[in-house]
């Protein structure tokens, strides 16, 4: 059985070598309804939905004003579908039914909302480089969904699985993890080394991770000045 879940990320590294000037042809059976600077946004031919243009391009320039990105001159494209099972079929024949993706290699996010700022803020951070899905992940739901995860405080929900689930393992295999506990601890984690060390080492972090086969674990310790281990061993008592 599959499982809605809020979004997904697939094939992260490969927008290190993407450039996309040009508006794209739309996937079959969609059709340009609006265009900023950085996006071409599509709907169904025979459905129209509504997507709200300008609040994409705004959130996506403020979140990458924020994480010191600068947007190349390139343009993604933004499907709106009107059902979940529209967005999984586009992430493989293996995903999780979700309410929106980002995929990098295709230069594409697919919601089921008319604006989507966790896959924005996901359009922005794999501009950075490739800490792992946990942290990408992490960073989405801190700036995109305002440190909640399905409406609730990742803070909160996080307390319940602190006993039972090491960030560590989630870190090295979030991909196959509850989804609830992931997202929850991954915001949580993140909000917590955001708000005591500031969002500039986060970017650092980032680009600390690129290209992509580098230790991460060393990364995390060159740019922070402490470990990964003692720094989620700190962080239950701090949120």
């Amino acid at each position: 059985m599959k499982r809605l879940i809020n979004t997904t990320l697939t094939h992260i590294a490969v927008l290190f070598f993407l450039s996309t000037p040009a508006v794209p042809a739309p996937i079959a059976g969609f059709e340009l309804v609006a265009e900023t600077e950085h996006f071409a946004y599509y709907s169904r031919s025979n459905r129209r939905l509504k997507i709200d243009a300008r609040r994409c391009e705004r959130f996506l320039q403020e979140t990458a004003r924020l994480l010191g990105v600068t947007l190349e001159d390139y343009r993604w494209s933004y499907y709106r579908h009107s059902h979940p099972v529209e967005v999984a079929f586009h992430a493989g024949p293996f995903a999780s039914v979700s309410t929106g993706i980002t995929d990098p290699a295709a230069a594409e996010v697919h919601s089921v909302l008319a604006f989507h700022p966790h896959e924005l803020v996901h359009v922005v951070s794999v501009q950075l480089g490739d800490p792992g899905r946990f942290f990408h992940e992490g960073l989405a739901v801190v700036l995109g969904d305002k440190a909640k995860f399905q409406g609730r405080c990742v803070h909160a929900l996080a307390k319940q699985y602190v006993s039972s689930v090491d960030p560590l393992d989630l870190i090295r295999d979030f991909e196959n993890a509850d989804p609830a506990t992931a997202y929850s601890v991954a915001g949580s984690f993140v909000d917590y080394i955001i708000k005591k060390y500031g969002i500039k080492k986060i970017s650092d972090y980032f680009k600390a991770c690129r290209p992509v086969h580098v230790d991460r674990i060393a990364a995390f310790e060159q740019v922070f000045g402490d470990a990964l281990p003692r720094v989620v061993e700190q962080w239950p008592n701090a949120v």
